[in-house]
């Protein structure tokens, strides 16, 4: 992630933490996004040094902002160009434990401890502790948000000829869930179809090469839908069986599984 930085820069101390929460960013292996890591060239004389760093604070992925006793002019543009582009879930407060507070720095500190857990910190050991917790919970909640998206397993489109039959075998685990739909291209090419724990299935399945699959009662339609959550680690197995018709059917078959639960 780009990993933006606001802070200070009046002071040595002030130089000490940002240094320090910029190494903290790239040894647990981030990208710091901060004007002075800017590639040495010359920019144009009409360059706006300003809004060189709020566009670098529009592409990162969070904004840190370390106070102190005061908010400068250009901290309080670049946090509230974080509040419109990145959002308030992307960015995180640290203030000095026992620094004076002026009233820029004051009124942030009232605004912001309304609605955040904001950490504070007596020295840059501390402060980069704090970011490193900070990163990490955000990334876990990235985590924790995005392990239950759907995963497609499969998205293709078959020809199956009349009175023909194709299976696949899935390998799911307990507490997933799974998602297939199939149709047919043309309501007048229909078929069957079942999705079937490896026990069943093989109860299910014809001793004989000259029957169909055993589906049980129900008509042939050029449509299947089925969400099943899954009770026990198992092999599954998903069969399609066209019916009686002249041509070939295309039948288009996706299967997704969601919360798929970690191994």
């Amino acid at each position: 992630m780009k990993i933006f930085v606001s802070s200070e820069m009046n002071e040595a101390i002030d130089m000490e933490r940002r240094q320090a929460a910029r190494d903290e960013i790239g040894k647990i292996g981030h990208i710091p996004n901060c004007f002075e890591d800017l590639p040495g060239r010359r920019n144009p004389e009409d360059t706006d040094t300003r809004e060189m760093c709020l566009e670098l604070v529009r592409d990162s992925d969070l904004f840190l902002a370390i106070v102190d006793d005061t908010v400068t002019d250009i901290m309080d543009a670049e946090i509230k160009e974080a509040l419109n582009s990145l959002g308030e879930n992307r960015i995180f407060f640290y203030f000095t434990k026992h620094g004076h507070k002026d009233g820029e720095a004051t009124a942030l500190w009232n605004s912001v401890k309304k609605s955040w857990i904001i950490r504070q910190f007596e020295n840059a050991d501390q402060l980069t502790t704090e970011i490193s917790r900070s990163i990490a919970s955000f990334a876990g909640d990235v985590l924790k948000a995005t392990s239950g998206a759907p995963k497609k397993l499969f998205d293709k489109t078959i020809d199956l000829g009349s009175g023909r039959e194709i299976l696949w075998k899935l390998t799911l685990k307990k507490g997933s869930t799974i998602t297939i739909t199939c149709a047919s291209n043309s309501a007048f090419h229909k078929f069957k179809a079942g999705f079937y724990q490896r026990e069943e299935f093989f109860r299910r399945k014809p001793t004989s090469i000259f029957n169909g699959f055993s589906f049980g009662r129900g008509s042939e339609k050029p449509h299947f839908t089925c969400k099943v959550k899954i009770a026990e680690d198992d092999d599954y197995y998903f069969v399609v069986h066209t019916g009686l018709y002249f041509g070939i059917a295309q039948i288009k078959v996706e299967v997704k599984v969601e919360a798929m639960p970690r191994p």
